[in-house]
């Protein structure tokens, strides 16, 4: 469910438990590094919701065809949204998950984050 204020969505974690949880046997000691990326196909599920608010129209006419729709109002139009495609993105700042395990009991869990300058923090580790 989308949250209204942050226009956030919760990531379906399920996978993840299930990666993590397939380590937590006996047999295993080790680390568990996750990828967490978010796929192209995501975009496909984002609405854009128009709500109109009218100021002044013109009167209209007898004239019941269309009102001309020129290419310079157009162009502005396609301008500015291009203008400010890179302000439209859909990602996480979590980058992956790194989890260690000794005989199949969790030990550690850290959250990787991306961080402005390009580097990776880890911005979460927890101790079992």
């Amino acid at each position: 469910m989308q949250h209204a204020v942050t226009n956030r969505v919760p990531l379906p974690i399920e996978q993840l438990e299930e990666i993590l949880s397939a380590r937590a046997v006996p047999e295993f000691t080790g680390t568990v590094h996750v990828q967490v990326r978010v796929l192209a196909t995501a975009a496909l599920e984002v609405e854009f919701n128009a709500e109109v608010t009218i100021n002044h129209q013109l009167a209209k006419s007898d004239d019941e065809r269309k009102p001309v729709i020129t290419n310079d109002r157009v162009n502005k139009v396609r301008q500015a949204v291009r203008e400010n495609a890179h302000r439209f993105t859909i990602g996480t700042r979590v980058t992956g998950v790194e989890a260690s395990f000794v005989a199949g009991e969790l030990r550690s869990f850290k959250i990787k984050e991306f961080e402005p300058h390009g580097e990776h923090a880890a911005a979460a580790t927890h101790r079992y």
